[in-house]
């Protein structure tokens, strides 16, 4: 658990967080998730004071694969150390597991939130989001005797690569269970197109009134994405570690694993046609999504 997957980036992002991949139906990353959120809310904001609020949510993203996230505020200027105290937090539990008790008492709260009469509402939106999403919905007591069977050891070892988020201001020196540095993943960058890409430049109208148009540009070849940015570096995505793909219309925005994306849309870009159909015929269909309907600025 927690060693060559782990890594660090900063983002835009109000407090730190931590981000386990897995499968959301495995009875032992719920229990091994609910113990850490536990953890951190007695140590960050009860001990040490610096954090008032401790958030956890899973996230689908295809084929019953998803990512569990945990989130922390933070007090002005304890960036760095609650983002430490996650991170310890979680390597506490990659080495010493967690107990029996814990295990108790999270079963219970579990069974407690429901079984609840008033978590219909609730229990029918996970079948809803299940059946939408083409899983298997499991009712509330089967899930309850799933959990029961959980031991210590399964929880403990359930996680096996983590991804810490920081702040942008923030630096982290952070190290893995086996001492090796926890390394930072930045988005790949380079200074040039390779010569095998089709580029793709501004619309005219853009290029005429802004520099920063005119020298912009967006490569798109086998293997991934490449856009110029104001400052001449060349950002890139390859399309091997494309996360999420966000369907605009006509264009799409493409998020690599590293916390690059690339817009490729056509209010930046002219004639992305082909662009587009590289992307469609790249990525997965399981990692492509529409844009929400709430957004702001879609209309009623």
């Amino acid at each position: 658990m927690l060693k060559a997957g782990a890594a660090w980036f900063q983002a835009d992002v109000p407090g730190p967080g931590l981000a386990f991949h897995g499968d959301l139906d495995d009875p032992a990353l719920v229990l091994a998730h609910a113990v850490l959120q536990e953890r951190l809310r007695q140590r960050a904001r009860h001990q040490e004071g610096l954090s008032h609020e401790v958030g956890g949510a899973r996230v689908h993203t295809g084929a019953g694969q998803g990512e569990y996230t945990l989130c922390l505020d933070a007090r002005e200027g304890q960036e760095q150390r609650v983002a430490e105290l996650l991170w310890q937090e979680a390597l506490r539990m990659a080495s010493a597991g967690v107990t029996e008790e814990e295990l108790a008492e999270e079963l219970a709260g579990f069974r407690e939130v429901w079984l609840d009469p008033r978590s219909t509402s609730s229990e029918l939106g996970e079948a809803a989001a299940c059946l939408l999403l083409g899983l298997d919905y499991q009712d509330a007591p089967t899930r309850l005797e799933a959990l029961a069977k959980v031991t210590p050891e399964q929880a403990g070892q359930a996680f096996t690569t983590a991804l810490l988020v920081v702040p942008c201001h923030v630096e982290v020196e952070l190290r893995r269970l086996d001492g090796t540095s926890l390394t930072q993943e930045i988005c790949s960058t380079t200074r040039v197109f390779p010569p095998d890409v089709r580029v793709f430049k501004p619309p005219l109208f853009k290029r005429t009134v802004s520099s920063a148009a005119r020298a912009a540009r967006l490569g798109v070849g086998r293997s991934g994405l490449w856009c110029c940015d104001a400052d001449d570096d060349v950002h890139h995505v390859p399309f091997d570690e494309v996360v999420g793909v966000e369907m605009r219309g006509t264009g799409r925005v493409v998020f690599g694993s590293r916390g690059c994306f690339i817009p490729v849309v056509p209010e930046l870009w002219a004639k992305i046609g082909p662009a587009v159909a590289a992307i469609d015929a790249a990525v997965p269909e399981a990692l492509r999504y529409e844009t929400s309907g709430l957004l702001p600025g879609r209309g009623d």
